[in-house]
């Protein structure tokens, strides 16, 4: 158990939860790709409002910007592999995946994907690395090969659809919030274009989020605001360009969520073409 690598373009590791707390899992979205495979565990994973079951073996691929958290029921000890990464840790072949720009949110394999050739590729890592390497370029390149033979693996099983309730518009409105990231969004604008009411437009983001929209639009705009500081932009015109109206309100969120003040200098960025349509 523990981190078999962790670089600025790949991270991966191993943990297990006896009694896991779903309270004490973050709600959030980053700048990476992440491949997660549940070894053990029960609950559900919620990506965008999306409900996938978490199941022994079964395995989720999130790309960047994409709000998720697992929920796992405190009942069944929770064991998984995590590995975050840029698109610089991909090959080619992987690139072209229809999976790493997929547009459903989230991409969910069942454990039946998952075959035996995927797990025996991913219990190497076990062998493969040395703890006290973790940070080496030995480290990484064995990383990012395993990255890609999973992935690879993985790319000629049919992924599920995701489980979003068909009779209420979570999908849409999510969808809308998305493309307006940049722009002042409000809850009374917000129920009036899908026709509901702003207290049930509360109720349905939180029932199928776990948070409010306000919480919501934050992380998304703090997480894009992270990418552009770190491509160089100034943070004062990048408070603007994400959906804040004043750089006073923008300072204090981003530093609520990330720890930092946005003039710190900021993690490694990712490529643009890791940035979701929607946060363009």
């Amino acid at each position: 158990m523990g981190t078999f690598c962790k670089t600025d373009t790949i991270n991966l590791g191993r943990s297990l939860t006896e009694r896991p707390d779903p309270t004490v899992f973050e709600r959030h979205c980053h700048q990476k790709y992440e491949l997660l495979h549940i070894v053990r565990g029960r609950g559900k994973c919620i990506v965008e409002g999306s409900e996938y079951p978490m199941t022994d073996g079964a395995v989720f691929l999130l790309r960047p910007f994409e709000y998720h958290y697992v929920c796992p029921d405190p009942g069944y000890t929770y064991e998984r592999y995590v590995s975050n990464f840029t698109s610089e840790a991909l090959l080619d072949a992987t690139r072209e995946l229809p999976m790493i720009s997929a547009k459903s949110h989230g991409v969910y394999f069942p454990p039946e994907v998952a075959n035996n050739n995927f797990c025996n590729v991913i219990a190497m890592s076990d062998k493969l690395f040395e703890a006290d390497e973790y940070r080496s370029p030995r480290a990484e390149a064995m990383a990012i090969s395993l990255l890609n033979q999973l992935l690879l693996l993985l790319g000629g099983g049919e992924d599920s659809s995701h489980l979003r309730p068909a009779d209420e518009p979570i999908g849409d409105i999510i969808d809308y919030l998305n493309r307006h990231l940049d722009e002042k969004i409000t809850l009374e604008q917000t129920a009036k274009r899908f026709f509901i009411s702003k207290y049930y437009l509360c109720h349905l983001f939180r029932k199928h989020t776990g948070v409010t929209v306000l919480a919501y639009l934050n992380s998304k705009r703090i997480a894009l605001a992270q990418h552009l500081i770190a491509s160089g932009e100034p943070p004062t015109e990048v408070a603007y360009r994400v959906g804040f109206q004043d750089y006073s309100t923008f300072f204090r969120a981003y530093k609520k969520e990330t720890g930092r003040a946005p003039t710190e200098v900021a993690s490694r960025s990712v490529r643009a073409s890791d940035v979701s349509p929607a946060a363009k």
